[in-house]
């Protein structure tokens, strides 16, 4: 647009051109339209009757993308000889029109040379008799073939052109292709978005406070929850680390490295003043088979199997696995019965002689002791030499502010990246939209319409 008015200064008459190829037809407006560049009714009115008279009226009855070459030209001149410009410069007027066609061009020109100044160029010599004044132009130089008073343009009288602006903002209307771009920029931005709100990896939920629980993931349970947020006993090391991307950076790498990587079971754990321990689950090596204590402890006192009813244990710690069935029967725990189970387990011999390992326990601290005490005592060292998992809320916590941390830094980057994308399709959209439009832009400022009329025409296109 810049480039269509870089010389809009130096326009000081009203003049307009009608160039020789037959490219500013607006398809999207009508013939009459097209012709009388308005969109009021009274002059599209006035404009079909001096068509007709002219003895184009033909033309009137076609949509503007069904114009022949020749049309496209007639409409061309006419837009220019009905137009309030004064003077025309017309390029090779008779292009793609038939004999009858040129006659009648040459008869309109006979008609509108004493209200309006034209110049024509062209190679054409039917058209010499249409002019006061000729010129012909050979080897570069120019040659007066007719005896006349050239015309001084200073005393052709100036005014304002009257302009129907609401006719160029309908010019500027979307189409087809632009919506699908739009709709492309729309739907690449919302996928990155998408993008911004995956969920933390830490997908575990809190557990009872002053609770972990200790997995070895051998048996089918244990293993399912590593899939979740249990941790590497290693991990405990992420508490005393300040920064939180080491945080999780850690964590990840200490996981990997641990993965299926025990070296043994959970043992040498036992009450003391500062927490108890409620063993949970017992595995088989050679069977494979998995024992749980409160199974058991279903089994031996109300004959009845997990599928079927509930233990109630929130008293005393949060189960680690909890199998959900619908309509089951719940029962208090009695720890008495419990204890007993967990011996006549510990004392169960397999089919191959050996005993059942300890593979899930849950420590419960007290109120006056915490995790972050315990990981320096001997016992956490001897299950961390071990390579189990552990969960906990400290744990879960510090991962999962890191993780946000981390992804408040990723998501802004993405933002920025989204942001980025957004301009660059954007500045493609315009330098294609302008590309397409440039015909239109080139009509409207050979028809007296200003950069400044452009630029509003386009914000309120594009805002509106």
């Amino acid at each position: 647009m810049k480039n269509a008015f870089k010389n809009e200064k130096n326009n000081i008459y009203d003049i307009v051109m009608i160039d020789q190829d037959n490219e500013f037809i607006l398809e999207t407006k009508t013939v009459v339209e097209n012709i009388s560049m308005s969109c009021d009714n009274n002059r599209n009115i006035y404009v079909s009757e001096i068509t007709n008279k002219l003895g184009f009226g033909d033309i009137l009855k076609k949509k503007a993308f069904e114009l022949s070459g020749g049309e496209k030209r007639i409409v061309n001149i006419l837009r220019g000889l009905l137009s309030d410009e004064e003077i025309l410069f017309i390029d090779e007027p008779t292009n793609d029109l038939d004999n009858e066609s040129v006659n009648k061009i040459k008869q309109i020109f006979q008609q509108w040379k004493d209200k309006k100044t034209i110049l024509l160029v062209s190679h054409d010599d039917r058209m010499n008799d249409v002019a006061n004044i000729c010129y012909e132009i050979s080897n570069g130089d120019k040659l007066l073939t007719k005896n006349a008073t050239e015309c001084n343009l200073e005393v052709i009288n100036k005014k304002k052109i009257s302009k129907d602006t609401n006719f160029m903002k309908s010019i500027f209307k979307y189409n087809v292709v632009e919506l699908l771009f739009m709709v492309l920029i729309c739907l690449v931005s919302a996928f990155y978005i998408l993008q911004l709100t995956k969920e933390s990896s830490i997908s575990a939920k809190e557990i009872k406070k002053n609770q972990l629980n200790i997995y070895v993931p051998i048996s089918a349970s244990a293993s399912a929850e590593t899939l979740t947020a249990i941790f590497p006993t290693k991990a405990a090391e992420l508490l005393c680390e300040k920064n939180l991307f080491s945080i999780v950076a850690k964590y990840r790498e200490a996981k990997e490295a641990y993965n299926e990587s025990y070296y043994g079971f959970i043992d040498n754990l036992e009450h003391n003043k500062n927490y108890i321990m409620y063993p949970f689950e017992y595995y088989d090596t050679v069977t494979k088979e998995s024992y749980f204590v409160l199974d058991y402890y279903l089994q031996k006192y109300y004959n009845t199997r997990h599928d079927v009813a509930t233990v109630d244990t929130s008293i005393y710690f949060e189960q680690p696995y909890i199998f959900s069935y619908e309509e089951q029967e719940n029962f208090p725990i009695c720890m008495e019965k419990y204890n007993t189970c967990i011996k006549e387990l510990e004392e169960f011999k397999t089919e191959s002689g050996g005993k059942l390992e300890l593979v899930c326990a849950v420590i419960v601290f007290n109120d006056e002791f915490s995790f972050d005490e315990f990981i320096v005592e001997d016992a956490y060292e001897d299950i961390k030499s071990k390579g189990l998992y552990v969960k906990c809320n400290e744990l879960i916590r510090c991962v999962k502010n890191a993780e946000k941390l981390e992804n408040m830094y990723s998501n802004m980057g993405k933002l920025i990246i989204i942001s980025l994308f957004v301009m660059i399709l954007d500045l493609v959209y315009w330098f294609l939209y302008m590309n397409m439009q440039k015909n239109k832009i080139l009509l409207l400022k050979n028809y007296g319409y200003s950069i400044t009329e452009l630029k509003n025409a386009f914000c309120q296109k594009v805002y509106c």
